[in-house]
């Protein structure tokens, strides 16, 4: 018996052969750069993780850094205000009253305009303090403020200088007249009783009015002049306007 004959592959046959085997050996560098990539990969991974967190606390801590900062810039502007602010009657102090009394004179010079200065003391209010007590004298600055306040324009200031003592500044008037007019209307709202509580006490206010540039060209003389006005105008006996030109 013949025994059976082994088939050799054709020319066709074998090229398919060695291409598969190539792309076979292909597959397997190509398997085996993936595994050497791995570690890399895994760690570019948990890289990028890190990096995208700390993104996140960095974005977290910007927000809570500005939240920290508009708060501080608040409470600073609500401690500039207190301190800008007299304690009993809240409206401006000394401080804030210089500054910008300083303001208008240089507006004031700029523009060749007018401004008065009031200096008003409250007659025998020490009698007030020993008759009634301290808080009767409290009641009286609360209410001398107040009225103060609704006598003058939004563009005016009123401060409470010290003591029993008020400053009135009055920017940009348009003639001397005006001033006076204001201070009659300011004496005839100071000199209406006042209710301590137990007793409507009669107030009586003495007015020193100075006026720039005619009395004087800076806000200490200015403020000087009308100093003296309101001694003049209490000398007289009180309850008066007396005028910084007398001088």
């Amino acid at each position: 018996m013949t025994p059976p004959r082994r088939l050799s592959p054709g020319p066709s046959t074998a090229r398919s052969l060695v291409l598969l085997a190539a792309h076979a050996r292909r597959l397997e560098a190509r398997v085996a750069a993936l595994h050497a990539e791995m570690p890399q990969a895994l760690a570019d991974a948990r890289q990028a993780a890190q990096l995208l967190a700390a993104n996140e606390h960095l974005v977290l801590a910007a927000l809570q850094a500005q939240t920290r900062a508009a708060l501080s810039l608040s409470e600073l502007q609500a401690l500039t205000r207190q301190s800008q602010r007299d304690a009993l009657t809240r409206i401006p102090n000394r401080a804030l009253m210089q500054d910008r009394l300083a303001q208008a004179i240089a507006h004031a010079s700029r523009n060749s305009a007018l401004l008065a200065l009031f200096f008003i003391d409250i007659d025998c209010f020490k009698q007030i303090n020993d008759a009634h007590g301290h808080a009767a004298g409290d009641t009286v600055l609360k209410t001398v403020a107040a009225r103060l306040a609704a006598c003058v324009r939004q563009s005016d200031t009123v401060c409470r200088h010290g003591g029993d003592e008020f400053l009135v500044l009055l920017p940009e008037l348009a003639q001397p007249e005006d001033a006076l007019a204001l201070a009659d209307k300011v004496m005839a709202a100071l000199m209406l009783p006042c209710d301590i509580g137990t007793a409507f006490w009669p107030l009586s206010v003495s007015l020193g009015l100075a006026l720039y540039p005619r009395d004087a060209s800076s806000a200490e003389a200015l403020t000087a002049c009308a100093d003296r006005a309101m001694y003049r105008a209490k000398a007289l006996g009180g309850g008066r306007v007396a005028d910084g030109s007398e001088d």
